[in-house]
């Protein structure tokens, strides 16, 4: 959504709240959106971490609003708050922070927790949709050059949970253990993502400046891209395997035999090399610019 569609909507629930000094308001979150473009921020993001039009007009007209919201916060004491909706309703899952730590695990029961370390810089909009769970960081303006303090987060899914998700973060480290799912995207731009022991059926792994390491993991189909980064890709077992880097290192172990992968081998600086004609098992294809790229396999 752009700022003219935000403004637009919002307008609409103001005026059906019959909210008091609705131009007033209108030009507020005018300003708002555009100080934090100047800052850098994209439009789009930015719209996505503010709250609701319609829960922006029932705050300002002092009621509670409820609707959409996450089912139960257990408890908020000095040090996290915790929140539980039920893992069998819930079919996708999006985590958009800024620099907060992200954990996934899996828990003992059918429910979904999200758990946040409470800092005093820092808050969260949780919503949740019927089948979408979305939790967004909805804090203080964010900035390289000022020093801030962030919670961590903790993401604990229900046991065999087979549903998709998304987790962004910009300076944050993203870290999944011992989970399963249809298919899992990661990105990140300086922050560090690592992934053991999963089950991740498609899995897409992006990272700027941060490593990325992936571990006793399988599955159907793996993207990782990094730009300086460097991937580290152990005892993982897909049918397609693609890592791109530019300046960072490519370091892949595969569980099988070489002959049963279809390898491409391509670096900017070095010959193109086809190792063997494309099969219809398995597909490893490995891109660098400048870094460099190993890889092994062994049953």
């Amino acid at each position: 959504m752009n700022k003219e569609k935000f403004l637009e909507e919002l307008r609409a629930e103001l005026a059906n709240y019959e909210v008091d000094d609705i131009d007033e308001v209108i030009a507020y979150f005018d300003e708002m959106i555009e100080d934090r473009k100047d800052n850098g921020m994209d439009e789009a993001t930015i719209i996505e971490h503010l709250d609701s039009p319609k829960e922006i007009a029932l705050v300002l007209k002092g009621k509670e609003y409820k609707e959409d919201k996450v089912d139960e916060q257990l408890y908020d004491d000095e040090d996290h708050i915790v929140y539980r909706t039920k893992g069998t309703d819930i079919i996708y899952i999006k985590v958009n922070v800024m620099a907060n730590d992200v954990e996934v695990i899996k828990g003992e029961d059918d429910d979904i927790y999200f758990i946040y370390d409470q800092k005093e810089e820092g808050r969260f909009n949780i919503t949740n949709k019927g089948d979408e769970l979305k939790i967004i960081y909805n804090g203080p303006d964010f900035s390289i050059f000022e020093k801030h303090e962030f919670g961590d987060l903790k993401l604990i899914l229900p046991k065999g949970y087979l549903g998709e998700m998304k987790i962004e973060t910009v300076s944050g480290d993203i870290d999944i253990k011992d989970t399963e799912n249809s298919y899992l995207k990661l990105e990140s731009v300086s922050g560090d993502i690592t992934i053991r022991d999963c089950e991740i059926n498609i899995l897409k792994a992006q990272a700027t400046s941060g490593h990325i390491e992936i571990e006793d993991t399988k599955g159907q189909e793996i993207k990782v891209e990094a730009v300086s980064g460097r991937i580290e890709l152990k005892d993982i077992a897909y049918d397609f395997i693609k890592a791109t880097n530019v300046s960072g290192a490519i370091n892949v172990d595969a569980l099988g035999d070489e002959d049963d992968y279809a390898i491409y081998f391509d670096r900017l600086f070095e010959s193109y090399k086809l190792r063997s004609e494309l099969k219809d098992s398995c597909r490893l294809k490995l891109e660098a610019v400048t870094g460099h790229i190993d890889y092994h396999f062994h049953n």
